[in-house]
């Protein structure tokens, strides 16, 4: 079975959802094809990491509570998609039997 990640903030910061998808991809790699797509550039050694970059500026602030967020139209939103659209011709040429996002 093949599994990919998209894990948009890997490789950028460590936070929870980015050590749990390095954990998972870890433990199902042992049995599975596992690959975890990330943005950021520090990789992990132990794991298929493939990066799709897209710029970002890391200090943005957040647009909780604002109409755009609801809308998924503000900064963020707009980088993940981004980051998914790259993705596509990944996902046509493996043919991934399970896709896993993990950010937005």
């Amino acid at each position: 079975m093949k599994i990919a990640f998209l894990s948009f903030y890997s490789g950028a910061v460590d936070r929870g959802v980015e050590t749990a998808t390095a954990a998972l991809g870890k433990g199902l790699s042992k049995k599975f094809e596992v690959t975890i797509y990330q943005a950021g550039e520090k990789t992990n050694d132990d794991l298929n990491t493939i990066r799709l970059p897209v710029n970002v500026d890391l200090m943005r602030k957040d647009a909780t509570g604002t109409l755009s967020r609801r809308f998924y139209l503000d900064y963020w939103s707009r980088k993940i998609i981004h980051f998914t659209l790259k993705f596509l011709p990944y996902f046509f040429r493996h043919r991934y039997d399970v896709i896993i996002p993990t950010n937005g």
